[in-house]
């Protein structure tokens, strides 16, 4: 089975790179394991870290991944094309490296950084 990770991060260009992917998708001879995944930045003061418990950042990670995921897998499901999803917390480029190493040979689509 070919399998492809989507890092997405809810905006116009990663769900134009999900359409890509589900094109591809569609041409392909045996189906494909897409894995939507959304990484949520730590959260980085320790004040914050002071005011919140474990449990409150752990959900307002999920909350803010969920709304990432949210175009990419409402795009999945239109289009009929199975797939699951996951949101992590740290550094979204060694978080993507992390989940790809154990997949052989797994390509990785991820959209490009916008230029300001």
């Amino acid at each position: 089975m070919f399998k492809v990770l989507l890092a997405v991060d809810g905006s116009a260009n990663a769900l134009r790179a999900t359409r890509h992917v589900a094109s591809r998708e569609s041409t392909r001879r045996e189906p494909s394991e897409i894995c939507l995944l959304n990484v949520q930045p730590p959260v980085a003061s320790g004040g914050v870290r002071l005011f919140l418990s474990q449990r409150d950042l752990r959900g307002y990670h999920e909350e803010e991944g969920e709304k990432a995921l949210t175009p990419a897998r409402e795009e999945l499901q239109r289009l009929g094309v199975p797939f699951t999803a996951e949101v992590r917390v740290g550094d979204p480029a060694e978080t993507i490296v992390r989940c790809a190493d154990p997949i052989p040979r797994v390509p990785i689509a991820i959209r490009p950084q916008p230029q300001f």
